[in-house]
């Protein structure tokens, strides 16, 4: 019967493995890619790659922080292969940080000789304004949960939110598309 036991541990269960699946999703579809498009964008001057870049890394890495607690963040895409774990404040002060630099970058014009962002955007269909209500409305979110801390500052959070997205208009959507069949999940074969 033990045997049975350990020669499962080979086999993928998904039922078993529900708890870490948003976790392989992030660091291993998405977070190991954001340092090198981060790199690129500034290599070539894309402020509002970049900034898009930086958005979705604090939007991924402080969901984790929110479903695990202390997670990998400041060493967490290395070639370490055991990479240290951070706090709920290092995530969450590094993340808002982030997502000030975004609105930071946003702000700023795309140079004229770099690929404009509405075409490789598939989440806001490159409406920069929209990107920025975006950023404000996560970081509303966020510094709505240090609400027992002393960090916490409800001016902070309605000012955020009075620049966040306001509407159905104003929505996100996270289109992503099976480059082999075209479909809109990725998971569609």
């Amino acid at each position: 019967l033990w045997n049975a036991f350990i020669g499962r541990y080979a086999n993928w269960n998904p039922n078993q493995d529900a708890s870490i699946t948003p976790f392989q999703h992030w660091y291993v579809g998405a977070a190991n890619n954001i340092p090198d498009i981060i790199a690129k964008a500034r290599e070539i001057g894309a402020n509002h790659y970049e900034a898009a870049a930086l958005t979705i890394k604090s939007m991924g890495y402080i969901m984790m922080c929110d479903l695990f607690g202390e997670v990998q963040y400041t060493q967490s895409i290395t070639d370490d292969f055991s990479p240290g774990f951070d706090t709920g404040d290092v995530v969450y002060e590094g993340c808002l940080a982030d997502l000030e630099r975004a609105i930071e970058l946003f702000s700023q014009p795309q140079p004229s000789d770099v690929v404009a962002l509405s075409e490789g955007d598939t989440w806001c269909n490159g409406d920069v304004g929209k990107w920025i209500k975006f950023c404000y409305g996560l970081k509303a979110r966020w510094l709505n949960t240090l609400s027992k801390t002393d960090r916490y500052n409800p001016d902070e959070i309605l000012d955020a939110l009075e620049k966040a997205l306001k509407s159905n208009v104003d929505n996100v959507k996270m289109t992503h598309y099976n480059a082999e069949t075209g479909a809109n999940s990725v998971l569609s074969s």
